[in-house]
């Protein structure tokens, strides 16, 4: 008992010990997640260089607990966890707060500690996140992805079907509409390997997913040449505008891939 007692205080930096046994860390993360949702649900923030009240330091400590513990042992989300802790004060979760937590993640995944950029980070965040065991997957598959040479077919694919689609809303693809070989082939290669990276991400594996993504870009690339997409007919500009959306959604279920930043002059052979 002495013993989750005192644990239940760690860490108190980032470089601290952290909490030795599950109970002891899971004492902790509940102590620490009850102080953040207290403070704020009462209008405490930390601002600049102050903070008094050591919010901060409560964050980190709840990240740096469930990045180095087994998310079999500990199996939540922060958003359950956030959700659990604002409940008992009869307060809801507001983005304020989810901003807050996500730069303490941010903060903790560029330290030395981990050594990530701050676009990967970025990039792996905008899905969303709620194991951070998970995030730090994607974050380092995006970081090994980015010293491949077929990297900037990855990027391109995904910056120019973003740059098209921009603004629209996604519908159902209408195949009547289909109407050149290359976009029935690219809504097939899509449906393929969309099935296919939903798998590798079941089983974690977010390296062979963006592998699989980057497959595409050939038959990307034919659709681009061969087919107008924006054309005057309102109801195949939209079809093809969805088609691309579902390309592009293959690839944005493990980062927005759109966010990293490269010099180029890095992948000239």
């Amino acid at each position: 008992m002495w013993q989750a007692i005192y644990d239940h205080y760690l860490p108190i930096n980032i470089e601290d010990w952290l909490p030795r046994t599950v109970f002891d860390a899971v004492v902790s993360l509940a102590d620490k997640m009850d102080t953040l949702a207290g403070l704020f649900s009462v209008g405490i923030r930390a601002t600049g260089s102050r903070d008094p009240f050591g919010l901060r330091r409560a964050a980190q400590g709840i990240i740096q607990i469930l990045l180095n513990r087994d998310d079999r042992e500990i199996r939540i989300t922060v958003h359950e966890l956030f959700q659990f802790a604002f409940a008992a004060h009869n307060t809801a979760v507001d983005d304020e707060f989810v901003a807050f937590f996500s730069d303490r993640v941010q903060t903790i995944l560029q330290s030395s500690a981990y050594g990530f950029r701050y676009d990967e980070i970025q990039a792996a965040m905008h899905p969303g996140y709620g194991l951070l065991t998970d995030l730090v997957e994607r974050v380092a598959a995006l970081k090994m992805m980015r010293s491949e040479p077929n990297f900037l077919s990855i990027l391109d694919s995904a910056k120019r079907i973003a740059n098209i689609t921009v603004g629209h809303t996604p519908e159902p693809i209408d195949l009547r509409l289909l109407r050149e070989p290359e976009e029935v082939r690219l809504n097939d290669l899509a449906t393929m390997v969309g099935d296919q990276i939903d798998e590798m991400i079941s089983e974690r594996n977010y390296v062979r997913a963006m592998q699989s993504f980057a497959a595409m870009a050939p038959e990307l690339e034919s659709f681009f040449k061969e087919v107008m997409v924006m054309v005057d007919d309102n109801a195949l500009r939209r079809n093809r505008m969805s088609l691309l959306q579902k390309v592009g959604q293959a690839a944005g279920k493990i980062a927005d891939v759109t966010k990293i930043v490269v010099d180029r002059s890095d992948y000239r052979a």
